[in-house]
């Protein structure tokens, strides 16, 4: 490992090297064309500048923040694993055809290649990956569908359109227009920021997260946790609720929480809650 040192070369005798760690060794430049046995190679905040062709057995790469990078070789085919985020330089990855993991987030990629990925994080649009599993989005528009082995979908101000996702169980929501009614039957996590007028039917849900949105609750009876925070929140059939944490929140609860345990809050939003669940209220 050269991490964290001011080298500004690698040294003839690492040519037989498989596994090289560069993190931040910010005077390194380039990695030699003789490290063609290298396997990983983890080089996030460097001032590197190109990666060489030589490197043909390349499974793993972390070029994050490398500035001065602005092409990768595309011979790296035998690539599994690339995080370049942060790489704004970017424009294309190594069309690899067996890529697993996939961030190419805040770069100037609009590409992504066709592979059995199962980790994707990225702000262009995409095709259909059936092999997806994560997904993290932002930015784009995007219609996301046949996703059939999909199970967490992040979308940060983006405009999307769902369909056919039938095995997701986590699902957060910033600053996103759902432009169709979805039906998320196996959702059990949702995390909903800047949001409203949400039109989600969600049969399954557990856990509930809010910051700056509006939520109408009816009939959610398998939810058992809600945080929210600065949101607008009415709360009605929520028969198996144990958990409340509410921070500035303007809360409505239309029917009573029979099986709530314990409710969070502040100062301000524990003046809006009925009397009869003060024994259950811890103030922050």
């Amino acid at each position: 490992s050269i991490q964290y040192t001011n080298i500004t070369s690698i040294p003839l005798s690492y040519i037989n090297l498989i596994y090289l760690d560069a993190n931040d060794a910010i005077k390194l430049t380039e990695i030699p064309k003789f490290s063609i046995n290298l396997k990983v190679l983890k080089c996030n905040y460097t001032n590197i500048k190109s990666i060489p062709d030589t490197l043909v057995n390349l499974e793993y790469i972390e070029c994050m923040r490398c500035n001065n990078l602005c092409k990768l070789p595309n011979v790296l085919n035998k690539l599994k694993y690339i995080n370049c985020n942060d790489s704004y330089n970017l424009t294309v990855l190594p069309c690899s055809s067996v890529y697993e993991f996939i961030n190419c987030s805040n770069t100037n990629i609009t590409v992504i290649p066709k592979s059995p990925i199962k980790e994707l994080i990225c702000n262009c649009a995409i095709d259909t990956i059936p092999t997806l599993e994560k997904l993290i989005i932002s930015n784009v528009s995007v219609s996301l569908c046949n996703l059939y082995k999909l199970k967490w979908l992040t979308c940060i101000n983006c405009i999307i359109e769902l369909f056919n996702v039938p095995y997701l169980t986590v699902l957060h929501l910033s600053n996103t227009k759902i432009n169709n009614m979805i039906e998320l039957n196996n959702v059990k996590r949702l995390s909903l920021s800047y949001l409203n007028n949400i039109n989600i039917k969600l049969t399954s849900l557990k856990y509930l997260e809010l910051y700056n949105t509006s939520f109408i609750m009816n009939n959610y009876n398998k939810v058992i946790s809600i945080k929210a925070f600065h949101s607008d929140l009415v709360l009605n059939g929520l028969d198996n609720l144990k958990y409340l944490k509410l921070n500035k929140c303007n809360i409505e609860i239309v029917k009573l929480l029979k099986n709530i345990k314990s409710i969070k809050t502040d100062l301000y939003t524990f003046q809006s809650l009925p009397l009869e669940y003060y024994k259950y209220t811890i103030i922050n």
